[in-house]
């Protein structure tokens, strides 16, 4: 089978294609064969060394936390799958960068029959990154404004849905070419950050999603309603100060750290099915294009989820 080895830490031409034995399963596992993985942002900083703090130097390392594909084989303890099932598969970390994969059953999740498997794939980080963000940090409730920065962008075309479907009035900040989309995702404002400096706007807001993680929070605070939630995708040593510092009353500053449970992932799922979320895709690559696929990705101009094929 093929998968994706890097040897050591560096630049995207490190992803090295192999030929690796077929995994063999433990009774509560699945053999699934992987037929999209999605390429995220912490991939990137593991295959860079970025990481090297939770990643360790033990190589070689496959890489990839996400994919869905078809089970062809189930352990004889394993209770809710069968073989031909089609799933989506969260790892963790490390592993989603392979042909097949075994995986312990409470790590995949059903996908639905008219769900592709690209849009599957695309669900469990971005999906449960947005959905945690503005429910568990930002509590959002009906009525509420919220700002979403990055909005066209994997993790924020799913936050501008999930917020319209949480009842708030949401501002979307993206590029020129990005506005139309936005809007169409049912933003109830789009603002171009290319000719609109966001520090100027007048309006406060109950939640600020900076999904890139690029605004400063002492430059955009003053855009907080007073128990507003600042919510930023990577901490910095700035915004983890910050968060020490506010309390339950104040203004607060919060880091978002997907949790995607299987329980979560087929809610979300579910949403797709019924066609009151969609998933945004940008680009998909050849598995023989990891490498390209990583670069893009570096560029931070993805618009929606990158995608590889088996």
């Amino acid at each position: 089978m093929r998968a994706v080895h890097i040897y050591r830490y560096g630049k995207p031409e490190n992803l090295t294609l192999v030929d690796l034995p077929m995994p063999k399963i433990r009774p509560k596992e699945l053999l699934v064969q992987n037929m999209v993985t999605a390429v995220n942002p912490y991939d990137c900083m593991a295959r860079s060394g970025a990481m090297w703090f939770m990643e360790g130097f033990r190589f070689p390392k496959i890489l990839g936390c996400e994919s869905a594909g078809l089970v062809k084989e189930v352990g004889h303890a394993v209770k809710d799958v069968k073989a031909g099932d089609r799933v989506v598969v969260c790892t963790g970390r490390r592993g989603a960068y392979s042909e097949f994969l075994a995986v312990s059953e409470d790590l995949a999740t059903i996908l639905p029959e008219h769900v592709s498997f690209g849009a599957g794939a695309s669900i469990p980080i971005a999906g449960s990154t947005a959905y945690d963000a503005l429910h568990d940090l930002g509590n959002i409730k009906p009525g509420q404004r919220v700002l979403i920065n990055g909005a066209y962008g994997s993790v924020g075309s799913f936050a501008v849905q999930l917020a319209k479907l949480a009842g708030a009035f949401v501002t979307g900040v993206c590029s020129t070419s990005s506005m139309a989309s936005v809007q169409a995702l049912g933003a109830d404002e789009v603002i171009d950050y290319t000719t609109t400096d966001i520090k100027a706007l007048n309006s406060t807001f109950d939640i600020i999603f900076d999904t890139p993680s690029v605004l400063p929070f002492n430059q955009v605070k003053h855009l907080l309603t007073d128990t507003g939630a600042f919510i930023a995708t990577l901490p910095s040593p700035v915004n983890m100060v910050n968060q020490l510092l506010s309390t339950r009353n104040s203004k607060k500053v919060r880091t978002v750290f997907a949790k995607p449970t299987p329980e979560k992932i087929s809610s979300l799922l579910t949403l797709v099915n019924e066609h009151k979320l969609k998933v945004v895709i940008d680009r998909e690559y050849p598995v023989e294009q990891l490498a390209e696929a990583h670069r893009y990705s570096e560029t931070k101009r993805a618009r929606g989820k990158i995608l590889i094929k088996f």
